[in-house]
């Protein structure tokens, strides 16, 4: 080989070279905890402990749920199975994930057939199977390696990719090369930027693979955090497919949501804004001088879809207020877009901080009006009882809280010139056949509008406006038919 043959040679191995210096802390990692597998599998038992956020009765609130399982995974392949028990009967899920051809399985608990698999779903699946093993994110990263950008810090080296959108960071132990840390940054429609992290802790070794046996999985900037216990681990042989592929297997194209908006103009001084692809409405009351928006769902976007129909009602009126009946997205998603409108917010005491923090929250992943502009938050408390009048009409607020069965902020909008009363999503009255036997949201509404002394002709509901069956406009007689049953 001449001198010249070398040079050309070692020119073209120098990238190689470089991004094998570069990223030496992600391979010795790999080493560490993925390579010793090979084509055999580690297999784990977990137990998990999750704390799930949730359409609850107060902001941030929780509920516990316990889960346990087998985890069987290698650098190629994923799969899992887990059992719930309801009823005395015992329902199984199964997961299993091919990462070379991309093959996403699932069963659901108790289903007979697959879920519908799309290709979001496909590059989100190495993130949620973060959270019981590093293998399958570690193996994603090994495989970018060209594509990942390192920083450094004194005591990590920190790798980074961006997978369907989501800033995927592996923060890797200088000392040990062990991963030790995951931060997935994205955006959230109600929460703006969002970090999910999971923990890796308290290694152990088995046939020269470290895993950890403690995992800790914080969700929503660290709202709620899951615990999941390793236990009995071994690398074994080649094991069964849990789930074979079906012949017709093809991946389904992402449901877009593409905005679909009726107004129906109830009165003179009420009008309702249905939002079909959000499955709700909101309320516009038009006082002599401005006017006032109840409910917007899911998202700010909504919130500005609202404000446009709102100026189409009454040009020239300012929206002096926004309102929600309780802090469940469905009717405060939109909230941001009324804050940059100027609005005043109004809402139960114990909801202002839950405000301020939705309105503060940076979203600069897809920055909104607020953020690219920001406007100071005005609030103003309603208590049991808040009166709004322009001489000629009025609104009665309600804080029925606790009484609705619900959540502990509920809200009901109440109008003596009209008999009717607006609520978000209390009554269960289906549009055809006989009236059921009310349940305790319905009951919970019914009691609070007798105590009220509320001489109420019609309940209008916010959610659902379709696919469940179930009436917007309810009579109240069907009211009082189902608290008889």
């Amino acid at each position: 080989m001449t001198n010249t043959v070398r040079i050309l040679a070692l020119i073209l191995l120098l990238p190689q070279l470089a991004i094998a210096s570069a990223n030496r802390h992600l391979a010795k990692c790999w080493d560490k905890m993925v390579r010793p597998i090979g084509k055999s599998y580690i297999q784990i038992n977990f137990q998990e402990s999750k704390h799930h956020l949730g359409h609850l009765s107060t902001p941030w609130e929780t509920y516990h749920s316990a889960d346990s399982g087998w985890v069987y995974c290698n650098g190629d392949k994923f799969m899992k199975v887990d059992s719930i028990s309801q009823g005395g009967i015992v329902y199984f899920s199964k997961t299993q994930f091919s990462y070379w051809d991309s093959v996403l399985l699932y069963l659901g608990y108790g289903d007979k057939t697959f879920a519908k698999i799309t290709s979001e779903m496909i590059l989100d699946e190495p993130l949620d199977e973060s959270r019981y093993t590093p293998v399958p994110l570690l193996s994603y990263f090994y495989r970018h390696t060209a594509d990942v950008v390192e920083t450094n810090t004194k005591d990590f080296a920190i790798y980074e990719l961006v997978i369907n959108s989501k800033i995927v960071d592996l923060y890797i132990g200088k000392n040990d090369d062990v991963l030790q840390k995951v931060t997935v940054f994205f955006h959230d429609d109600l929460y703006g930027d969002v970090t999910n992290t999971t923990y890796y802790s308290r290694f152990k070794e088995i046939d020269q693979v470290v895993y950890p046996s403690v995992i800790y999985a914080s969700e929503m900037n660290d709202s709620a955090r899951d615990t999941i216990k390793v236990a009995s681990p071994a690398v074994g042989n080649k094991v069964k497919d849990l789930l074979d592929k079906p012949t017709d297997y093809n991946l389904v194209e992402k449901k877009k949501m593409v905005p679909e908006i009726s107004v129906q103009k109830y009165s003179d001084n009420i009008h309702f804004i249905t939002l079909k692809h959000t499955n709700g409405r909101s309320m516009v009351v038009e006082f002599s001088d401005y006017l006032l928006v109840a409910e917007a769902p899911l998202s700010p976007d909504n919130g500005e879809l609202i404000i446009a129909e709102a100026k189409k009602i009454a040009p020239g009126k300012p929206i002096k207020y926004f309102i929600f009946c309780h802090h469940h997205p469905d009717y405060l998603g939109g909230l941001r877009a009324f804050v940059y409108e100027g609005a005043n917010i109004l809402c139960t005491a114990d909801d202002i901080p839950y405000v301020k923090y939705l309105v503060d929250a940076p979203h600069t992943l897809q920055p909104d009006s607020l953020e690219i502009r920001p406007r100071h938050l005005q609030t103003e408390e309603v208590g049991e009882h808040k009166i709004l009048s322009d001489g000629k009409f009025q609104m009665n607020i309600y804080h029925i809280g606790a009484k609705s069965e619900h959540t502990k902020d509920y809200l009901i909008y109440y109008f003596p010139t009209e008999k009717i009363l607006f609520e978000g999503d209390l009554v269960a009255i289906p549009d055809n056949g006989p009236v059921r036997k009310a349940g305790k949201r319905q009951a919970g509404l019914y009691h609070a509008i007798k105590d009220l002394n509320l001489d109420v002709m019609t309940i209008e509901q916010s959610w659902p406006v379709a696919n469940y069956g179930l009436k917007s406009e309810i009579p109240f007689s069907d009211m009082e038919a189902s608290m008889k049953l």
